[in-house]
């Protein structure tokens, strides 16, 4: 779990729970990102109990970005939107802005494209990791690694690889943070 505070607002970052949500202790915060893997290998329940336990957090705003193992997400339907809580922001290819701080994610999937051009991103959250950083001896994507170069966001969160250094990472004008649990 990571946390920072960007132009006022305070954020606490986190990915990977896998299932063991409820066994978290989440500080008080202006938002809330979880960065994917919320259950095991697509398993509805897990992901039910999830987004009713993520929807109650106490956070003003709540952002998912799914990972690898929420696979419902790979195909969009009624029953996945249904599931998702109102007040839970789902951030997959887009951006947000939020207070004036602009939180924007992408899908590292094969072939990555971007659909960012130009602009200017805070904080930018993917599931999968950038290639040699922090991705377990460099089994990251080079396509995403090369992107967060050319966005230069001031944060770059990332889950997916749950061993290795975790530390905030400075590199060029990007903080790097692997938030898996």
């Amino acid at each position: 779990m990571f946390e920072f505070i960007i132009q006022g607002l305070k954020v606490v970052a986190l990915s990977d729970t896998h299932g063991k949500h409820r066994s978290l202790s989440i500080p008080s915060c202006d938002v809330l990102i979880h960065a994917g893997d919320a259950c095991d290998f697509g398993n509805k329940e897990q992901l039910e109990d999830f987004f009713e336990w993520y929807g109650t957090r106490s956070a003003r705003y709540k952002i998912f970005v799914s990972g690898n193992h929420d696979t419902n997400f790979e195909t969009a339907n009624s029953v996945l939107e249904s599931m998702i809580p109102e007040n839970v922001i789902y951030l997959e290819n887009s951006l947000i802005d939020i207070e004036g701080v602009t939180f924007a994610s992408l899908s590292v999937r094969d072939k990555l494209q971007c659909f960012i051009e130009n602009e200017l991103i805070n904080v930018f959250i993917t599931h999968g990791a950038p290639f040699g950083i922090q991705d377990e001896n460099g089994k990251g994507c080079k396509n995403l690694a090369r992107q967060i170069q050319l966005l230069a966001p001031q944060y770059a969160l990332f889950g997916h690889f749950h061993k290795g250094d975790k530390y905030p990472l400075l590199i060029e004008k990007t903080v790097y943070v692997n938030v898996s649990l």
